[in-house]
């Protein structure tokens, strides 16, 4: 990719999350409604996940985390070479790998500035795919 050409990513990605978390610390893990964030133990974790790229300026992304019922705001910072986007919330921080139309990497959770934040995180590992 020449210094100059950005890549514009795809608007929509999808796949999996599969990982652990310590307590239920956001409602994206499908254990949130049955209350599973008041039982501050190992909880082992699974969900489908979307990524939303609602704008791109450049190789800022404004982001949307979808899955459980439940959207998120990010954002997000493409490398130079378009291989490699980290994405944080306020919850949450990812750093994943792009190759082509599939998008994979680490996915952490740890609920800055919040009550639960000494007591419940996560580690999860994320694949998805382009959709569009």
């Amino acid at each position: 990719m020449a210094e100059n050409d950005v890549r514009t990513l795809p608007t929509d990605w999808v796949g999996t999350c599969v990982g652990a978390t310590w307590g239920i610390n956001n409602p994206h893990n499908p254990k949130h409604a049955s209350h599973g964030h008041l039982d501050p133990e190992w909880h082992s974790a699974s969900s489908e996940v979307a990524l939303r790229v609602l704008r791109q300026e450049g190789r800022s992304l404004e982001l949307l985390r979808i899955s459980n019922g439940h959207e998120t705001p990010a954002v997000g910072a493409l490398s130079s070479d378009g291989r490699s986007l980290i994405v944080a919330s306020q919850d949450t921080t990812a750093h994943l790998t792009i190759d082509g139309d599939n998008m994979s990497g680490e996915w952490f959770t740890r609920p800055h500035g919040s009550e639960g934040a000494a007591t419940t995180f996560s580690a999860i590992m994320a694949e998805l795919t382009a959709k569009s």
